[in-house]
């Protein structure tokens, strides 16, 4: 019996096991590396993510931090700017009250010391004004209203007691004239005379407005007597020497006839008053 020749062709192999699970061993690890790849990603965008959102808040609490620092720095600033406006606000109306208080008792009254003493208060008045348009610039309108009132009550008060110690440094320069022998005397006494008539004429009739020349026209006419009585005393002057009396010191003369449109009383009530009022709104807005 014969069987097949071998004709040298090669026989078929077995599969080796151990090489086929050291490929399936490299791929399960190709494929999980890739899983930790890929999940590696979306954790570095999320701790990223979370770094950036802390950056930022705590950007935004540096911020705020700073801006809540710079307010209340300005806040602080502007406090004490207006506090310094109404201080020498309040400072320049109390001198200019004082002053015009000193220049009542001021003694002799004569023509150069009363010329003096104006002049400070015009610039008492003066700074009283510039410091009266700080306040009003610096605000609030609460405290620009009461700075406003407080500054004309007390230019009311300044005013109304220079035109009465004008008035009696006129009536004492009459006075001493008269006492003088100059050939102007007897003119001198005339113009007494009749100042005297006119205030007493006032009085009997219960004249109580003002003088003629003060405003430009009368709610109510002068009385006859009283009209008649002024004209006589505006005689009296023209009769005397022109350089005897000047245009002011004539209208104090005749001025002081006629009851002072003023109450010293209620303008210390108002000035009293104005102060306290601004004083409390101050302290309301510097808190």
């Amino acid at each position: 019996m014969h069987g097949r020749k071998w004709r040298g062709e090669p026989l078929p192999q077995s599969p080796n096991p151990m090489q086929d699970h050291s490929m399936d061993l490299q791929g399960v690890g190709a494929v999980a590396a890739a899983a930790v790849a890929a999940l590696a990603v979306p954790a570095a965008l999320v701790t990223g993510r979370w770094s950036t959102r802390g950056a930022l808040a705590q950007a935004e609490a540096t911020y705020k931090a700073a801006l809540e620092t710079s307010q209340n720095t300005d806040k602080q600033w502007r406090r004490s700017v207006r506090r310094d406006s109404y201080s020498t606000f309040l400072l320049a109306s109390t001198q200019l009250h004082i002053k015009t208080e000193r220049m009542m008792r001021t003694r002799p009254i004569t023509a150069t010391t009363l010329t003096t003493a104006f002049e400070e208060l015009s610039r008492l008045r003066d700074e009283l004004e510039a410091k009266l348009t700080v306040v009003e610039l610096e605000g609030p309108d609460a405290v620009a209203e009461a700075a406003r009132n407080l500054a004309s009550a007390v230019n009311r008060f300044s005013a109304s007691r220079r035109k009465y110690v004008s008035i009696a440094q006129a009536e004492q320069k009459l006075r001493t004239l008269i006492r003088e022998d100059t050939p102007a005397r007897i003119g001198l006494s005339a113009l007494q005379s009749a100042l005297d008539t006119l205030r007493g004429t006032i009085y009997t009739c219960h004249w109580e407005g003002p003088a003629p020349f003060e405003i430009e026209s009368l709610d109510s006419p002068l009385p006859d007597e009283v009209a008649e009585a002024f004209g006589q005393a505006q005689l009296a002057f023209m009769r005397l020497p022109a350089d005897t009396f000047t245009m002011s010191e004539e209208r104090d003369l005749l001025q002081g006839t006629f009851k002072l449109q003023h109450n010293p009383s209620e303008e210390m009530r108002e000035c009293t008053l104005s102060k306290s009022v601004f004083i409390q709104a101050a302290r309301r807005t510097l808190g």
